[in-house]
């Protein structure tokens, strides 16, 4: 009798928590929510008429608090170093800083998603177009989304190894000196 109540409890678990995951089991699709969130940070981020640098309304409303901490501390310090250099190119973050490319992509396509507890991760594939200077050029790049206070935030953005450009994310480039 022990054992059908375990498995009666764990199968009653996975039915009302369809979302969580076990530590060590197999993960769970990103939800619906994170995943629209995800194509519509996208949209906007592709948007040459956006500016998540200068747009604080989309920061709050697409950024993880984390992130965005490390986005204005970012900004100030791109501000403090053209002050004292102001003949150099510093260019303070923007939509491409969340593409991790300069070039925006011509495409992309969600390739998967998975979710553990809190943590979500949409990947992405870009691909560039003809005209653009990495024509034919494909790249995954792994969207890392937290649950805060009920919507999906982003948290950080991770990229693959490929033909043009080496493994980062995006935490790492925003601590970066400009």
């Amino acid at each position: 009798m022990r054992p059908f109540i375990y498995v009666f409890t764990l199968v009653i678990g996975f039915l009302v928590f369809p979302q969580a995951s076990v530590a060590g089991s197999r993960p769970f699709p990103a939800p619906i929510e994170c995943l629209d969130t995800a194509r519509l940070l996208l949209s906007y981020l592709l948007n040459e008429k956006t500016d998540i640098g200068s747009d604080r309304a989309s920061q709050s409303r697409w950024l993880s608090v984390k992130l965005r901490s490390e986005f204005e501390k970012k900004q100030r310090t791109c501000e403090e170093e053209l002050k004292h250099r102001p003949m150099d190119k510093i260019i303070s973050p923007s939509n491409n800083y969340f593409l991790l490319t300069w070039e925006p992509p011509s495409a992309y396509t969600i390739i998967g998603s998975r979710r553990y507890g809190n943590v979500a991760f949409v990947d992405f594939e870009f691909r560039w177009g003809k005209g653009k200077q990495y024509e034919g050029n494909r790249r995954i790049q792994s969207y890392i989304f937290t649950l805060d206070n009920g919507k999906w935030k982003l948290d950080d953005v991770y990229s693959v190894r490929e033909a043009y450009a080496a493994p980062g994310n995006l935490s790492n480039e925003l601590r970066s000196r400009p």
